[in-house]
């Protein structure tokens, strides 16, 4: 993981324990993994000032609860509390703060993967089935299976053009004679509307296309 308990208990000025430093380590976990992926690089110790940073505020983000919270900033890295601070996992100033990393710290020389421009994934992309009607205040259920045991990319959109992560997480045999299953749960929203789920596959530095869309009509309580 990118960060611990401890640093956020610093930064938040709480100490965690029980049920509650279950959550933190948990949130820990995805939002390392998240980072990872986006990245697409694993980050050992030391990790990088600017990528805990980055984990910092978004673990805080996911701990966020208090309503009128708008923004928090760490030195020249700020982050946004929309959604109630649950929907998103990393949040488009987290991302466009990797992608300014990235662009700073180049790669040293090693060994790469050349895709060529036509190159297409011969990896399936993930079954990926959801409630057609829910209502709240349950949160939605989103499931499928993949051809292989990796990481699933799961992403919600509520107009079908903006695309926005739900959460990364892991398929897994669960020892039924099926292909690997995953599962990820989407906070109960604020509001009600249609809301559009995808997913794709990402196995050994290869990633599969996008699944189709699927829909639930959620209704608000």
């Amino acid at each position: 993981m990118l960060i611990t308990a401890d640093e956020v208990s610093v930064q938040t000025g709480q100490t965690y324990t029980g049920t509650d430093l279950d959550k933190v380590n948990s949130f820990i976990q995805n939002i390392s993994d998240a980072i990872e992926v986006y990245c697409r690089r694993t980050f050992s110790d030391p990790v990088p000032g600017a990528i805990k940073a980055v984990a910092l505020l978004e673990v805080r983000r996911l701990l966020n609860s208090e309503p009128g919270v708008a923004n928090e900033k760490i030195a020249d890295l700020s982050t946004g509390y929309a959604y109630g601070g649950g929907a998103v996992l990393l949040s488009n100033s987290a991302k466009s703060d990797l992608r300014a990393y990235l662009r700073w710290k180049r790669p040293g020389v090693g060994s790469i993967r050349v895709f060529s421009p036509y190159y297409v994934s011969i990896l399936q992309a993930p079954t990926v089935s959801a409630p057609v009607e829910a209502t709240g205040p349950d949160d939605i259920v989103i499931s499928g299976r993949t051809c292989k045991e990796g990481l699933v990319q799961v992403q919600y959109s509520v107009d079908g053009i903006q695309w926005d992560d739900v959460v990364y997480t892991q398929s897994s045999d669960i020892s039924d004679g099926e292909a690997p299953y995953w599962q990820a749960i989407y906070p109960a929203p604020a509001t009600s509307g249609v809301y559009r789920w995808r997913a794709r596959l990402n196995y050994d530095g290869d990633v599969s296309r996008w699944s189709l869309a699927v829909s639930t009509t959620y209704t608000a309580v």
